[in-house]
């Protein structure tokens, strides 16, 4: 039998009836005991030792789970910073990776290597890793709000099923790549035969790097809805150091080894997301079991796992997880349609470099955006499992302040170093000059994709991706491609017609979010769906929570 803490009711109690059954007590020492005992004569250090009611017992469980009721705006502020910082970081280490490899392909003798490479990328990320990214994404809602609500066992379960969905919705893209079909199947939509055979069998030596990309996204997603983004950061930071080496290596050859070429670019992925996911697997085995253990107070989630919990509840899991892979595909697909619209203008060959130009100019404020976004929706479903609709709303708009204060910087810095910034991606004045026609487009577009960021990720985080993916559609794809053909081919605007276009989808997407969820969003609707989907601290009871939001 556990052993009760002093000053516990039954422990009182307990008391109470042993010096009953030892000695006489007359009636004013009972009343006295009595009234020692009743909650409204204890200290207030101790009152807390003594529920009133269930919500507050509600309240203490998510006051032990570390969920503040009324932080200030400057805690805010940096709690968003703890989270958004090391993302960003991340995120440029993972662009930094990119480039190296690129650079150790595009230095080797054969012409069709750096093509390859960029197909196989291409690939890759399109048919492969947005998947596992959209997939992994669920874990913002399921995990966030399960650890504002307290309820820790429920994150191991969560982060299991993930990785099982994962595997299961890549299983298509296994065979495909795997068969090696590409290499017949590329040609027959137009691509060159010479680049097809190298870039199918590139990957298949990517594969594994796919399957240690479910481990490492699931994990990170994990860790980030408990607000731990530092373990992310450090193992891109290990991975950005190390895959100089290892890609030089398999691709040139180092100490009289000969390189792999072209598919040693393959190995040294493979080798890199290895790296990144043991050092990751070591401190999430630290931090759950082995610091669990020696701490008496440090909650074991893993102690009652349970793996059939886990795989049973698969289905539901994709109530959520398939919207976030439409949200990604669409957003992702759209940049690809674009490349092959500016490849049908004149000056084909002009328009394709402006676009992939204005693209670079994009990811670094887009890296920002997605990073601060990711970490609104963290704290955001942190406070819905909390039961805090008011601290939501509030880190919502702080959110959105500090964004597009961020981005208007950012953009008037680019703006302010716009002919340096094009000097350095491009020797040709022809490129240059097109490029600047377009750079208050890209500018227009910034700001509006931080709104943007930071309104999908409170959708997430209130588990309403489905609609976050209907507006993606419609914005991007049944608006934004045909302004941009319009303006691109009709109007003769050419690339600045199609950038254009872009940047109005951008905007349309941003205004309407906006009007969606700064001013019709029902906060106390969303804390009331996050108890149903997260409060009852059982595995079922997410499954009971997830049946209810389907009939709803």
């Amino acid at each position: 039998m556990a052993r009760l803490p002093q000053g516990s009711p039954r422990a009182d109690a307990g008391t109470l009836a042993s010096r009953h059954s030892h000695s006489f007590i007359d009636r004013d020492e009972f009343g006295s005991l009595l009234q020692q005992t009743h909650p409204a004569n204890i200290p207030l250090h101790q009152a807390a030792r003594f529920p009133k009611d269930a919500t507050e017992r509600q309240q203490q469980k998510k006051a032990a789970a570390g969920v503040k009721s009324h932080p200030s705006l400057v805690q805010e502020c940096k709690q968003l910073a703890v989270i958004a910082g090391p993302l960003f970081i991340e995120g440029v280490a993972g662009m930094g990776e990119q480039l190296v490899a690129t650079a150790a392909v595009g230095h080797l003798q054969d012409p069709a290597a750096l093509p390859a490479l960029v197909m196989a990328q291409a690939i890759f990320n399109v048919s492969g890793y947005s998947i596992v990214d959209g997939l992994a994404s669920a874990l913002e809602t399921l995990c966030g709000q399960a650890y504002g609500a307290g309820n820790h066992n429920l994150l191991p379960v969560m982060l299991i099923r993930a990785q099982l969905v994962c595997l299961l919705c890549i299983l298509p893209t296994i065979v495909l790549w795997g068969s090696g079909c590409l290499a017949w199947l590329l040609p027959q939509f137009g691509q060159d035969a010479a680049l097809s055979d190298p870039a199918s069998r590139l990957l298949q030596l990517l594969l594994p790097s796919l399957l240690l990309g479910i481990i490492s996204e699931t994990v990170v997603q994990y860790l980030l809805a408990q607000g731990e983004a530092l373990p992310g950061m450090i193992c891109s930071l290990v991975g950005l150091v190390l895959c100089p080496a290892y890609n030089f290596g398999f691709v040139w050859g180092l100490w009289g080894w000969q390189g792999l070429g072209l598919q040693g670019a393959g190995v040294a992925a493979v080798a890199t997301h290895t790296t990144l996911v043991a050092v990751l697997l070591a401190y999430l085995l630290h931090r759950d079991c082995w610091r669990a253990r020696s701490a008496a107070d440090q909650p074991n989630a893993w102690q009652d796992f349970n793996l059939w919990e886990a795989a049973r509840g698969c289905c539901s899991y994709l109530y959520y997880g398939l919207p976030c892979v439409a949200m990604v595909c669409l957003e992702w697909w759209v940049w690809e349609v674009l490349v092959l619209m500016a490849g049908l203008l004149p000056h084909a060959e002009s328009a394709v470099a402006v676009m992939g130009l204005s693209t670079q100019l994009n990811l670094l404020p887009w890296v920002f955006c997605y990073s601060l976004g990711t970490a609104t929706s963290t704290r955001v479903a942190q406070a819905l499992g909390g039961g805090s609709a008011a601290r939501a709303e509030r880190i919502l708009r702080l959110a959105c302040t500090l964004v597009f204060a961020c981005s208007v910087l950012l953009c008037a810095g680019m703006w302010l170093l716009r002919a340096p910034l094009m000097a350095a991606l491009t020797n040709d004045s022809k490129t240059q000059r097109e490029l600047g026609h377009v750079l208050p487009a890209v500018v227009a577009a910034i700001i509006c994709d931080g709104q943007v960021a930071v309104m999908t990720g409170c959708l997430r985080a209130a588990g309403r991706q489905g609609i976050a993916a209907i507006i993606t559609f419609v914005a991007y794809w049944a608006f934004g491609l045909p302004v941009s053909w319009l303006l691109g081919f009709k109007l003769g605007w050419g690339v600045l017609g199609l950038r254009w276009g872009l940047t109005a989808a951008v905007g349309c997407q941003a205004a309407v979010l906006h009007w969606l969820v700064a001013y019709r969003f029902d906060w106390q609707e969303e804390v009331r769906r996050a108890e149903e989907l997260v409060g009852g601290g059982e595995e079922a009871d997410v499954e009971e929570g997830v049946q209810l939001q389907l009939l709803k």
